[in-house]
């Protein structure tokens, strides 16, 4: 672990804390019995599982939003099943049962109207539980809730599967009437920390958590002593929404607005599609990544200790467990070649420019957190200060989360703050629907330092001024049509250069993303800025031209732009849509002129729907076109069997070459036409093609034995000339040898008649 030299703070220089994401495999593997059913979709977890594995399948789950106290439809992004070897057996006091791992977690109510999230393993009988459909009704702070108390628990010790989705935003679903907690490798980190609440513990930002610098040295200092680096940063701030959505709305100019990524990959299972969407925004954003490679306890034989350090535990295994080990590392490095990226085990790497380094961890256990964390905080401070450096002298500047509603204070941003200050009074611009937003914050928001979650009316504080890097609430005038994902920024000069330079700044970035334009291309929408400008990168590297690029639903004139280009070519003549809806008159429209819509919510699946369509749209006019030329034949007349010599001819031929069909012409050698075939005998039964070895007998009512050919002579099928361009320009390497001879022969042919024949 060499190449960590901490780089000179002491310069008057001021260092923001690095933004981190996590994408890929988040889940941790807290799975719940596959005969559960789910509220919302209203099936088992077994049976989504099933669905999921068949296609690309959408289902709704009810999560709950403990911001708001309600319960809304969430979109399932993934299921996944785990073999366990024990679990628990929950049985409620309104009737209901739930069978879950012990890691698996329940949202338990306790007094005072503080909500904490409790481990099966850690539940006990009596412990109130959030359901959907309780048999105990309270009120907390003006707000109904539903609860159900717990009033047996059964450990069972039997090898069987549990299964888990993902739930993005909420991070819990509603099964079998009760709230259960999907959580990931983010908890986990978050949990460590909050364990070091002496040294500093964690601060909740809007949408992300600060992991300051004590608490950082807390948990990696025997790393840190070991290696003999400092932690120079001020701390580090984790974006609490894992996902490659989320990424795509942290966005800057010419890149993305969060400086290093976490990977989370399976380690029993390697590179999973998730994986794959991830590691291409990534390289879509050139944002540096380390992968933490998750379900370290899962490894067969592997045996867990009481240590959030990998290199501690991994010493006390046995040497199958680490070969096994290797091999899953191994898989893994070969994957991330295949993307050209050199990989290996942090504890190996000599070179951190030149290797991905992987680390092992486990969500469960926190078995790797130590050098995760390390790693995470090594990367940053040797390779990308440059990039944390702020001018406080600067006008506010950051990116857009999202749009939401906020009691009280109506249309509010969520946002990311990257640089400068943002002040109470500042001018407020940022792109929308319309152009230019331009309005005047009205107040600065942060979540109250609680260590739970309490009354939903006061988890905010007002600040009159926030410094980068922040997870913020911005509350101001005429925020509803401002796109998620645009950068913004906070000006105190009100002067109408100042502004009007940053207004500049502002619509020569969305030029670059919005595309209103004429040429040939798809129409692209999205939900927010940031997925909008994935998706027409990733076209754009795949040479797909694009026509127009907006946010919001699909409208009746993204339809007819559509149709304008299918018209010219209809393979561009669609609209790929991510994550937004089809307005009633647009579908209606669509349907009508037969535009193919690519719809969905995982973004790279829509793009990779729209390439198996081309391909399938070519492969199969290729093989119409293929089937409707007329294909070359060449035939023998067989010396003896010639049943009739005229009006029709009847005559035995040998398929020598390519194929005969009835209706096709006849040539001689001479180019001259012979006749038409009316049809063709086997064993004394019409068929409809002879090919290559085969003797039949035909009929060609035009001819005459003796006078247009003779037995033993050489007849060709005639194809039109446009039939052999398209053979020697489009099937040229499809056509079987005995084809292609026939063909050779019969353009020598009627070359001889016409030099031209076939050419150009």
């Amino acid at each position: 672990m060499e190449g960590f030299e901490v780089p000179n703070s002491g310069d008057g220089k001021i260092y923001r804390q690095p933004i981190i994401t996590v994408l890929g495999h988040v889940d941790s593997g807290k799975c719940i019995g596959g005969e559960s059913i789910l509220d919302g979709s209203y099936i088992t977890i077994r049976e989504l599982y099933e669905a999921y594995l068949v296609g690309d399948v959408k289902y709704y789950v009810k999560s709950f939003n403990l911001d708001k106290m309600e319960y809304i439809y969430n979109l399932v992004d993934s299921v996944v099943r785990e073999s366990v070897d024990k679990t628990y057996i929950f049985r409620f006091s309104n009737g209901s049962s739930i069978e879950v791992s012990p890691e698996h977690k329940f949202l338990v109510y306790r007094d005072g109207g503080v909500f904490e999230y409790v481990d099966a393993a850690s539940l006990r009988e009596g412990h109130h539980i959030v359901a959907y459909q309780g048999d105990i009704e309270t009120y907390i702070y003006g707000f109904k809730l539903s609860l159900t108390k717990v009033e047996s628990i059964k450990r069972c010790f039997t090898h069987k599967y549990l299964y888990d989705l993902r739930s993005p935003g909420y991070n819990n679903y509603v099964a079998e009437g009760i709230v259960v907690h999907n959580t990931s490798l983010l908890d986990k980190i978050r949990g460590t920390a909050v364990q070091h609440r002496e040294a500093g513990g964690i601060t909740q930002h809007i949408g992300a958590s600060l992991f300051p610098k004590e608490t950082l040295k807390s948990i990696c200092g025997p790393l840190l002593n070991k290696f003999g680096f400092e932690i120079n940063i001020p701390g580090l701030l984790v974006i609490d929404t894992p996902g490659h959505e989320v990424f795509s709305n942290l966005r800057v100019r010419g890149g993305s607005a969060s400086d290093i990524a976490i990977l989370v990959v399976d380690i029993t299972k390697g590179f999973q599609p998730q994986t794959h969407e991830s590691i291409q925004i990534l390289i879509s954003r050139k944002t540096p990544f380390l992968v933490a490679a998750n379900k370290l306890d899962l490894i067969y034989g592997w045996r867990s200790k009481d240590t959030i350090s990998f290199l501690d535990s991994v010493r006390h295994q046995d040497k199958d467990v680490l070969l096994r080990l290797e091999e899953q590392i191994a898989y893994i490095i070969s994957a991330l070649n295949t993307y050209r990226f050199d990989a290996e085990r942090f504890d190996r790497i000599k070179d951190f420019r030149k290797s991905v380094a992987i680390v092992p961890v486990s969500a469960k256990t926190g078995e790797g957190i130590q050098e995760l964390l390390t790693i995470l905080i090594g990367l940053v401070q040797r390779y990308l200060m440059g990039r944390l450096e702020v001018d406080l002298s600067k006008p506010g500047y950051g990116t857009i989360l999202e749009i939401s509603e906020e009691p009280g204070l109506g249309t509010v941003v969520r946002a990311i703050q990257i640089d400068g200050v943002i002040r109470v009074g500042d001018t407020f611009l940022s792109l929308g629907r319309d152009g230019i937003i331009e309005t005047r914050i009205r107040s600065i928001l942060m979540p109250a330092p609680l260590d739970e979650l309490r009354d939903p009316r006061k988890r905010f504080k007002n600040v009159k001024i926030s410094y980068p890097a922040s997870g913020i609430i911005i509350s101001a005038p005429n925020l509803g049509s401002i796109y998620a994902g645009s950068p913004f920024y906070s000006i105190k000069d009100q002067s109408g250069d100042a502004i009007q330079e940053f207004v500049r700044k502002l619509s020569e970035e969305v030029s670059g993303i919005k595309i209103e334009s004429d040429i040939v291309g798809v129409v692209v929408k999205a939900d927010t800025l940031g997925t909008l400008e994935a998706i027409v990168t990733q076209l754009s590297k795949k040479g797909v031209p694009v026509r127009r690029a907006d946010v919001g639903s699909v409208s009746k004139k993204d339809v007819i732009e559509a149709g304008i280009v299918k018209d010219k070519d209809v393979l561009k003549g669609v609209i790929l849509a991510f994550n937004v809806d089809i307005l009633p008159e647009a579908y209606e429209l669509a349907r009508s002129k037969e535009i193919p819509i690519f719809r969905g919510e995982i973004l790279y699946r829509i793009i990779d729907d729209y390439y198996t369509w081309v391909d399938k749209y070519v492969r199969s006019t290729r093989e119409r076109l293929f089937k409707s030329l007329v294909k070359p034949g060449k035939v023998e007349v067989l010396s003896g069997y010639i049943f009739r010599r005229s009006r029709p001819a009847i005559f035995g031929v040998k398929v020598l070459g390519g194929e005969i069909r009835p209706r096709q012409r006849l040539i001689n050698r001479d180019g001259k036409v012979v006749g038409t075939i009316h049809q063709i005998q086997s064993m004394g039964r019409p068929i409809g093609v002879a090919n290559r070895g085969m003797e039949v007998a035909i009929s060609v009512r035009e001819a005459e034995v003796g006078k247009d050919f003779s037995e033993g002579d050489i007849l060709y099928i005639y194809i039109p000339e446009e039939d052999a361009k398209t053979l020697l320009k489009e099937f040229i390497h499809e056509l079987a040898s005995d084809y292609l001879e026939s063909l050779e022969e019969y353009i020598d042919i009627m070359r001889r008649r016409n030099p031209l024949f076939a050419r150009g």
